[in-house]
């Protein structure tokens, strides 16, 4: 990752939420469809559309 700030981040939560909206912002740029899905149950972090089919995406991070 370019953001090196992003690893400063100490607290696990914080982290994986900044990086979570890193992934989207990318996932963006390159014209990805993201859905998020609603509350913290889902064994998935998001949903990505590819030539109609839903692939799930789990996001993680480490400072290591």
């Amino acid at each position: 990752m370019k953001n090196r700030r992003l690893l400063r981040i100490k607290h696990a939560k914080r982290r994986g939420e900044c990086v979570e909206l890193c992934f989207m912002a990318r996932a963006a740029q390159e014209g990805v469809r993201v859905t998020k899905p609603y509350g913290e149950t889902a064994h998935y972090d998001f949903a990505v559309e590819h030539d109609g089919e839903f692939f799930r995406v789990q996001v993680k991070s480490t400072m290591f």
